[in-house]
């Protein structure tokens, strides 16, 4: 439900997050709908007590929104992103009619919260729609740019402009918005305030290197400074940062572009399918679901991910219902899970884990026995990221559903099991 408001930037009404949400709920298998003002289906609203779940994107016109408290069947929900910009008294008179608000930004959930304690708040962050923000494979012609709205951020920008030679384009949409970013080696970012906004996704999902402001929360969700992005900490700090973006920004792209791929608004979905799976089976009380990391294997070719799920995610890869990874769909079916490992705490636990076994040397070596060392070699690191907790803190489990070779041993705290058919 949105109100799809149309502005003098309409290039991008393709891109609305409406779109993008009923996309990513339906490649995780699940039938959506949109409804909202300057649909074409807006004079004849649907059966809203038909729906099992009922989300409302950030609106700023509420006058033509349904009497909520009429909608008594759906899980009713409400996604607010621009909280860091926006009175919240803008939002509170759908909340209040709500059982579940989303929240893009983790910092102001505790905040609200407190103005709204009957409901159940759920961090929602912003991702990356790739089905438009992809490396086109343009020529990098510029340096550095900033492709975006002055908003509070004039004086950086102007500043950084000056200071730094970095080109402005303001108020760019459609195409001509993805052909910049996609026509730059470094594309330089500032939030408006604790928010991780599109841009960071956006840019890498574009292939170009991330310069953006510092926040604990990037780093929660993964952003590595100097690794797949860089962070800097005040204007002092930007021509140093920037140089070492120019130096490496093919490197930390490509390492960007691969790491944004699990922060997609697809995934994003699937993790909150999980949260309302989850939620339901336990009698309207939500706990985080397990996430297990995965290696399967198809004809030589190997894959390593993340679910909460990994028999649906398996099913997903060989194309039996709509979602898997474009490298997995592309070898075609036959794809067999190889091991689980579980015991991680948080998604970001598991993502973290992750990320460090696909990037475990050699990066290029593949096969069945090589993606097994690799995992026994994160598997025996102190700490598998910088950013990850100690790994004896986190005793995981791998359950082994074909044999494994012999990778060597592995720490005290690490257990096995065989489901071998």
């Amino acid at each position: 439900m949105h109100d799809g408001v149309r502005t003098k930037h309409c290039k991008n009404d393709h891109m609305r997050e409406c779109l993008v949400i009923q996309h990513a709920f339906q490649a995780n298998g699940w039938e959506a709908d949109v409804w909202g003002l300057r649909f074409p289906n807006f004079e004849t609203p649907p059966d809203f007590n038909s729906y099992d779940y009922l989300l409302t994107i950030e609106n700023y016109e509420l006058e033509w929104l349904p009497d909520f408290k009429e909608i008594t069947k759906p899980v009713k929900m409400q996604w607010i992103i621009d909280l860091h910009c926006i009175n919240p008294e803008v939002f509170r008179s759908v909340t209040s009619n709500m059982d579940i608000v989303l929240h893009s930004t983790k910092g102001l959930m505790d905040s609200y919260k407190q103005l709204h304690p009957n409901q159940e708040h759920i961090w929602f962050p912003n991702g990356l729609d790739d089905r438009h923000f992809t490396n086109r494979n343009l020529e990098r012609s510029k340096d550095c740019i900033f492709v975006g709205n002055l908003a509070s951020r004039e004086p950086l920008l102007r500043a950084v402009e000056k200071l730094c030679d970095v080109e402005l384009h303001l108020m760019k949409t459609g195409d001509e918005m993805l052909d910049l970013v996609n026509s730059t080696k470094v594309h330089f970012n500032s939030s408006i305030d604790i928010d991780v906004n599109y841009r960071c996704f956006e840019t890498m999902g574009c292939g170009a290197c991330l310069l953006t402001n510092h926040l604990d929360e990037l780093e929660e969700l993964g952003f590595e400074d100097g690794v797949n992005c860089y962070m800097y900490r005040g204007i002092g700090d930007i021509p140093e940062k920037l140089k070492l973006a120019l130096d490496n920004w093919e490197r930390v792209g490509k390492a960007g572009e691969e790491f944004v791929k699990e922060h997609t608004y697809t995934k994003r979905v699937e993790a909150l399918i999980s949260t309302l799976t989850s939620k339901d089976s336990n009698n309207g009380t939500t706990s985080e679901v397990p996430w297990k990391l995965y290696i399967i294997a198809n004809r030589g070719a190997t894959y390593v991910g993340v679910s909460p799920d990994p028999v649906r995610r398996l099913r997903q890869h060989n194309g039996e219902i709509k979602g898997g990874a474009k490298y997995t769909t592309s070898k075609g079916s036959g794809w067999r899970h190889i091991c689980l490992v579980s015991g991680f705490r948080t998604k970001i636990e598991a993502m973290q884990f992750e990320w460090a076994v696909k990037h475990f040397p050699p990066r290029n070596a593949g096969g069945i026995e090589n993606r097994i060392k690799k995992l026994y070699g994160v598997i025996s690191k102190e700490k598998w990221t910088s950013k990850s907790p100690p790994a004896c803190d986190v005793p995981l489990h791998i359950e082994w559903l074909e044999e494994p070779c012999d990778a060597g041993d592995l720490p005290d705290y690490v257990t096995q099991s065989y489901r071998i058919n």
